[in-house]
């Protein structure tokens, strides 16, 4: 396949000598859209069918909890995982795959909705922070393209990163690139996921020349931090080579000290300095090896107030329990979590109205479950939130 604007003698040529034949244009190329044009619905639209005849496929209605739970984590949200190492998907194609899959948990069928006793915010947090652990689906997309992005930064002599440069960052890396006039999708993709590497990366000092002093993380051990102080005295351009004594190896601490804050100055002297002053070493920071990984790259996207891990839940429970409990301080100050009062309460009257489980006794205080409220101010764990204590009442 060739561009358009190439002759079709030359085409023609060109095809006979390397012996391949000519097509007008490749649907897919290893799995992946040849050709991405304006509508990015249509392209990924395969992703979407590939879901919805997987969750077709299935009955629901003979899977457990558990049975469910590995369905989705080890097929439908593997599913897409290969596109989005390259590509980043849109926004409402993320959102229908995790509609379709919240109503296969929750057991909706074709003919029936049943209630979502919780948001997919919820269900996406570990299971140590109340939720279940399933993906969010756009958040991990940025994620798996950070690893694209840091492996281009870490690799400036691959094909990829050649090419890539040679196009839209000639004269600087990666992390200091700009999305360019017309650029294709695919550099688009990166440059989504450019920021989040650019703040979870950091430096192991060893020359200096690499690493800019006001800008870049390079203060400290295993987690290297960016300077506490702002300096208005210092030039932008300043790297660390000019901080260290050529002959000793050693940093230079009476310009340290003269240049910088108490509390800068010990962290910058207490960090390690090796005698040899071998190349810098980019590392991210949030893992203790200092290897980049998708999963703390997942975590620390969550962790931004773009895509806050705060549950909304999808009822208007908790709005009414907020107005009972009166006081929106004690939600801000207090650890303990209100969707996961909501789960126990739900879980436990869904168990107890199927009839699997009997027993009515709350286990966040030890009393019974009161009959036919709505809400029950007894437990002395909820009291103040309002928590949902429904029994089946039959």
């Amino acid at each position: 396949m060739t561009s358009a604007n190439i002759n079709l003698n030359i085409r023609t040529t060109l095809g006979q000598q390397l012996g391949v034949p000519q097509v007008d244009q490749h649907d897919r190329y290893l799995g992946l859209p040849a050709l991405i044009g304006k509508s990015k619905k249509v392209a990924f639209k395969a992703i979407q069918e590939r879901v919805l005849q997987k969750l077709k496929g299935w009955k629901e209605r003979m899977l457990s909890r558990a049975g469910k739970e590995i369905l989705i984590k080890a097929i439908i949200q593997a599913i897409p995982t290969y596109v989005m190492c390259c590509f980043l998907l849109p926004k409402g194609i993320c959102e229908d795959i995790e509609q379709k899959t919240a109503r296969f948990w929750w057991g909706s069928g074709d003919g029936e909705q049943k209630t979502h006793w919780a948001s997919w915010d919820l269900l996406t947090k570990s299971k140590e922070h109340g939720g279940i652990g399933f993906r969010s689906l756009y958040t991990f997309n940025l994620a798996m393209l950070s690893k694209q992005v840091w492996r281009l930064l870490l690799n400036p002599d691959s094909i990829a990163a050649q090419l890539l440069r040679a196009k839209y960052f000639p004269r600087t890396d990666i992390l200091h690139a700009n999305v360019g006039y017309q650029p294709s999708f695919l550099w688009r993709s990166l440059m989504a996921s450019k920021e989040f590497v650019k703040n979870g990366s950091g430096w192991r000092v060893g020359n200096g020349t690499n690493i800019n002093v006001l800008h870049d993380r390079w203060i400290g051990g295993p987690a290297p931090r960016r300077l506490k102080r702002t300096y208005y005295n210092i030039p932008e351009t300043l790297t660390v080579n000019e901080l260290i004594n050529s002959e000793s190896g050693q940093w230079d601490m009476e310009r340290i000290n003269q240049i910088f804050e108490r509390e800068d100055a010990d962290d910058i002297l207490a960090t390690h300095l090796s005698v040899r002053l071998p190349v810098d070493k980019r590392i991210w920071v949030h893992t203790k090896s200092g290897e980049f990984s998708v999963r703390s790259c997942y975590y620390l996207i969550k962790s931004t107030p773009s895509d806050s891990d705060v549950a909304r839940p999808s009822t208007s429970y908790k709005n009414t329990a907020g107005n009972a409990c009166g006081n929106s301080d004690f939600f801000q100050e207090s650890n303990i979590s209100v969707e996961g009062l909501y789960g126990h309460a739900t879980d436990k009257i869904e168990l107890v109205s199927t009839r699997i489980f009997t027993d009515t006794i709350c286990h966040l205080c030890g009393k019974p479950l009161k009959l036919f409220h709505i809400y029950s101010f007894e437990c002395t764990l909820s009291k103040g939130f309002g928590t949902l204590a429904v029994t089946n009442g039959s």
